[in-house]
């Protein structure tokens, strides 16, 4: 029989399961039963930061225990040496969490100080030093610095051609995708907005010449960015920011496009993003046929880690429904010969006659 839980009195299994001092409760029921702060369970946390008591079925912090020890005798919490200070008391609840999970504090609660504003733990930017690197290495050759590229008409930094591109171009004809709509591609690039929460989201695919945007998600709220994605629909390659994204095979992070040397330059001529989060689409071998993008215009949006792989996701969901689709496409050219007019039918094939209803 699962073990019974001290707080609630039903059944715990056990990944719910918390066990502290001989007792058995639920993870979600394992908080201060008045202040409903989160308490640390196992050795001697619960002992430095934040004591608590069982009372009946009850979890109570030492805080509030100390405060309802007072008020039942009548008085004030116990003072002297070993009575914890007001500012520890109000401080029990904070050291909880930052115990639990340190990311999200900094490290003045566990010096005694009160904590500052919460900081968010956001991606950190690509560096120079990164993309010059995958530069070289798509390329063939090495790039010592930004000054090794040329500006093109649009103001961005042209990129480099990969030293694979024939095969990268043979593997993307393959998937016949460049000229029919997906509507799978839009419910992709809906989810994508909706994950990191950026105005703009593409799904595209690039060939030597051009991209080609499969889907497009506008925010309602950002209309003055449509005319925008409509011109960047139009540039080449090689003239506009796309180019660079099939250099990579990992997922990147531009914070700040004004201080990157690749898109500063068109920033400065008027270029309206400031964010970009690019999620290559990769097949095989390292080919990245295209990608998936978010943009967006406010100099404060950043994204975390688990939105970043939650786009990560979505893109291998892309590499998916491409291969889906080129093998539903093999096999209706398989069906097309095989019922072609001109083709007399094997005498190999057995007569199959369906049984009598």
């Amino acid at each position: 029989m699962s073990p019974i839980c001290v707080s609630c009195q039903s059944p715990t299994r056990w990944r719910q399961r918390v066990v502290d001092r001989d007792k058995v409760f639920h993870k979600h029921c394992f908080h201060c039963s008045k202040c409903r702060s989160r308490l640390v369970f196992g050795g001697p946390l619960n002992r430095k930061f934040l004591p608590h008591v069982v009372a009946g079925s009850s979890l109570l912090c030492y805080p509030c225990n100390q405060a309802s020890a007072a008020s039942e005798a009548g008085g004030s919490p116990a003072t002297g040496p070993d009575a914890p200070s007001e500012s520890s008391l109000a401080l029990e609840p904070l050291r909880t969490v930052y115990e639990t999970t340190p990311d999200l504090f900094d490290d003045d609660v566990s010096k005694g100080q009160p904590p500052g504003p919460r900081p968010k733990h956001f991606v950190r930017q690509q560096s120079q030093a990164e993309w010059l690197a995958q530069a070289s290495t798509r390329a063939g050759h090495s790039f010592a610095s930004a000054a090794d590229f040329e500006l093109s008409e649009f103001g961005v930094l042209r990129p480099p051609v990969r030293h694979d591109e024939e095969r990268r171009l043979e593997l993307l004809r393959s998937y016949r995708i460049m000229a029919t709509p997906e509507p799978e591609f839009a419910r992709v690039a809906v989810l994508a907005a909706e994950a990191v929460g950026a105005r703009i989201a593409v799904l595209k695919f690039c060939d030597d010449i051009k991209s080609t945007f499969k889907a497009l998600y506008i925010h309602k709220d950002a209309p003055h960015l449509e005319p925008v994605m409509e011109r960047a629909s139009q540039v080449p390659i090689r003239s506009g920011m796309c180019g660079w994204d099939l250099l990579f095979t990992e997922p990147f992070v531009v914070n700040n496009l004004t201080e990157d040397p690749r898109y500063e330059v068109a920033c400065q001529n008027g270029v309206p993003f400031r964010f970009l989060l690019t999620s290559p689409i990769v097949p095989t071998d390292n080919l990245t046929v295209g990608a998936i993008c978010l943009l967006d215009d406010r100099t404060d949006f950043h994204v975390t880690e688990a939105q970043v792989q939650t786009v990560r996701r979505l893109s291998q969901f892309v590499v998916q429904l491409l291969e889906l689709r080129r093998r539903t496409l093999q096999l209706q050219e398989a069906l097309d010969d095989a019922s072609s007019p001109n083709d007399e039918p094997s005498s190999s094939l057995p007569n199959l006659q369906l049984p009598a209803a």
